[in-house]
């Protein structure tokens, strides 16, 4: 888990241990690039056809309801893209 926002200051966060250890689970935190850094990451995925593990979703009432549950019950692997925007909201 690498969080890559700010939180409010207030924000705790609770692990346990154990489960990190067992699930080989590690926390670390990253401030966004600069621009320079971010056209090097850019390109670095380009040449070497890297690409972002996502799941797609039409953007619907339906089935943002069902990924919103899925996020909450832990049943997301990768991140989510809701797709078709002109298509239902024209």
């Amino acid at each position: 888990m690498i969080f890559i926002t700010a939180p409010p200051i207030d924000e705790k966060l609770t692990l346990v241990p154990f489960q990190m250890l067992m699930n080989s689970i590690s926390v670390g935190a990253s401030a966004i690039g600069s621009p320079k850094d971010i056209d090097y990451m850019l390109e670095v995925a380009s040449k070497n056809n890297i690409k972002p593990m996502i799941e797609t979703i039409d953007i619907n009432e339906a089935n943002v309801k069902t990924a919103w549950e899925r996020m909450l019950t832990g049943d997301v692997r990768f991140r989510f893209v809701l797709t078709g925007y002109d298509k239902y909201f024209k």
